[in-house]
């Protein structure tokens, strides 16, 4: 019985030596690197975090960012798992860096022209853009600083950037008689049916103090369900 504990433990300490002798470190770097290297070599990294995602990763291997680089609009996804004592590190290169790697979520938009005023726009749908915002935009930045989204009434004015709905013509349509004037269609009306929900509504037309939007829409706390008195404001328009 005793012998047979030793040969078992042996096989299993000569089992995790072998896991650990055959961690790999593998570099990657945005701005030297290339998907056709193995990336096992520090001056022969990968470039993408798609690449990344895609290495069998096995416990005690590395992968390392260049520092200083950034990767844009890609996610990091771990599919394997380390072991206890012998995890999966994720860190950066080369050693004493002060400048550390920087995977953002942010993507550049290109195509920028002016559209009147102070206005610029540019279309998600084209160009260099294609394909890229699959869901739109969520926040915008300049120059490293976060922009505040556009949207009338804007924050801060009365009820808190709410405007009130006047009336409900019909099941698809609101009336607002402070509503400025101009042309709505293709903007975003945001209603709150509850206090604590809000409906979602694109505007297909808009006529004066009229919008009508691609769906109906009801309040269930107002007795007539038709959302009079309640608040709303509209963004994505220009």
């Amino acid at each position: 019985m005793i012998r047979s504990l030793m040969i078992k433990t042996a096989f299993v300490i000569y089992i995790i030596s072998v896991a650990l002798c055959s961690a790999m470190d593998y570099y990657v770097s945005s701005s030297e690197g290339n998907d056709t290297n193995s990336g096992t070599l520090q001056n022969e990294p990968v470039k993408s975090i798609s690449k990344v995602n895609s290495l069998l990763l096995n416990p005690g291997d590395r992968v390392l960012f260049k520092s200083g680089d950034v990767w844009h609009g890609e996610m990091l996804e771990l599919k394997r798992s380390g072991v206890a004592g012998s995890p999966i590190i994720i860190g950066c290169y080369p050693e004493g860096a002060t400048v550390y790697p920087v995977i953002s979520g942010s993507v550049a938009i290109s195509g920028w022209t002016l559209y009147s005023g102070n206005i610029y726009m540019a279309k998600l749908n084209a160009g260099d853009n294609t394909g890229k915002f699959p869901f739109g935009v969520n926040q915008l930045f300049r120059n490293g600083n976060r922009l505040t989204c556009a949207r009338w009434p804007n924050i801060g004015e009365v009820n808190g950037g709410y405007s009130t709905i006047d009336g409900f013509p019909s099941g698809n349509t609101i009336t607002d008689e402070q509503l400025p004037s101009g042309n709505w269609i293709g903007g975003s009306v945001h209603v709150r049916g509850m206090n604590w929900y809000i409906e979602n509504r694109t505007i297909t037309a808009s006529s004066g103090a009229n919008l009508t939007l691609n769906e109906g829409i009801e309040c269930e706390q107002n007795p007539n369900a038709d959302c009079s008195g309640w608040g709303y404001f509209i963004n994505n328009a220009l």
